[in-house]
């Protein structure tokens, strides 16, 4: 049978869980981990039978972080995972990239908001009741949830514009197919690759105390890797943002 026709996606949601992990506390950041699991309706119906049958499942899991532009997270990356510090560091760059230009203005004319939110998309899971479905349905399904979750968020922190990041690693399957719906997915949730990542690491950096260490010099330090992987290292690496706000404005600068 057609998996499409086993699972509909007209009334899923999205359960969103937001909290403050211990280590934040620890360190007195406002750093919060979210959770985000994607309900779809499952037709349990009996062939040959009138009587029409359907129970919620859950088929994915994505956790992240999320927290405001006025703090520097990069500095927490003891106390999170290094993907958030990955993803944290694009947003950022992104932020300051868009801040005072056209198309900020244009968001705050629009919600009123200044962009003051990020959201990292770190680990993406497909639970047991998908896991026998065809690698493509299985994407098809993910991007559904990217664009219910955008909507999740939206009602969630209204009018909030909030900045998304996430790198090529959330999604991986060797199924050429199914990348390549993946692929078309991002862009039709509204994330799109965004950075140069080779030109991101050779301009920006980071201040502290008065003093600032640029990311490629940050990266030649960590010789043996314990800080930050080959991935991030990699300037081939491909990298997704988006933007969630209220406004039905869709801009291709994103």
């Amino acid at each position: 049978m057609d998996q499409s026709k086993i699972y509909e996606t007209s009334d899923s949601y999205v359960d969103l869980s937001i909290h403050l992990p211990y280590d934040a506390r620890e360190i007195g950041d406002p750093l919060f981990q979210f959770e985000a699991d994607y309900y779809v309706e499952k037709d349990l119906s009996v062939a040959g039978d009138d009587d029409f049958c359907y129970e919620n499942v859950a088929v994915f899991k994505v956790i992240g972080h999320t927290g405001d532009f006025d703090k520097d997270y990069i500095y927490t990356a003891d106390a999170i995972a290094e993907s958030t510090v990955e993803n944290y560091a694009f947003a950022k760059g992104l932020f300051e990239q868009f801040f005072n230009t056209e198309f900020h203005n244009e968001i705050i004319d629009i919600t009123g908001q200044t962009i003051n939110r990020w959201l990292t998309i770190e680990t993406a899971v497909a639970y047991d009741e998908i896991k026998n479905c065809s690698e493509v349905f299985q994407a098809e399904l993910f991007v559904e949830f990217l664009i219910k979750l955008k909507q999740t968020w939206k009602q969630l922190f209204h009018n909030d514009v909030t900045l998304v990041s996430f790198n090529e690693g959330l999604y991986v399957s060797p199924e050429k197919r199914a990348q390549e719906k993946i692929f078309e997915g991002y862009q039709k949730a509204e994330f799109f690759t965004t950075l140069n990542k080779q030109e991101f690491i050779e301009k920006n950096g980071y201040e502290h105390n008065d003093s600032a260490i640029e990311l490629k010099e940050l990266f030649k330090l960590d010789f043996n890797n314990n800080l930050f992987s080959e991935n991030i290292k990699n300037p081939k690496r491909k990298h997704y943002s988006g933007f969630i706000y209220t406004s039905q404005l869709i801009s291709s600068q994103t």
